[in-house]
């Protein structure tokens, strides 16, 4: 039916199509397949991006655990050295308050 040249022939054809399938079955196909395939991608998708650590060894999780608490400790201990220095450098800001308050006395 393609080959004739007869344009009623074509009209017929898209009349025939149309009439075979309609606009309400293409919503309903679309709504029935495309709907849950668009909701599965974006499920997989985020599982992807979210769980970054799924593929991990094992032996890496452990090094990483342990690197992970000696850096907490080394931080706990940076911790308390800086209170101790800024505990110092106060002392030593009122010796030089002192000091100063002994000069000017002096003269």
């Amino acid at each position: 039916m393609t080959d004739c040249e007869h344009p009623k022939c074509h009209e017929h054809l898209k009349i025939c199509m149309s009439k075979l399938v309609t606009k309400k079955a293409m919503w309903i196909v679309v709504v029935a397949f495309g709907l849950p395939l668009f909701i599965t991608g974006v499920k997989v998708w985020s599982e992807q991006t979210s769980d970054h650590l799924r593929y991990v060894e094992k032996i890496e999780m452990v090094k990483h655990e342990k690197e992970t608490a000696v850096l907490k400790g080394i931080v706990t201990h940076m911790i308390n050295d800086m209170a101790e220095i800024k505990a110092n450098q106060k002392e030593n800001r009122s010796d030089v308050k002192e000091m100063l308050r002994y000069i000017r006395a002096r003269e």
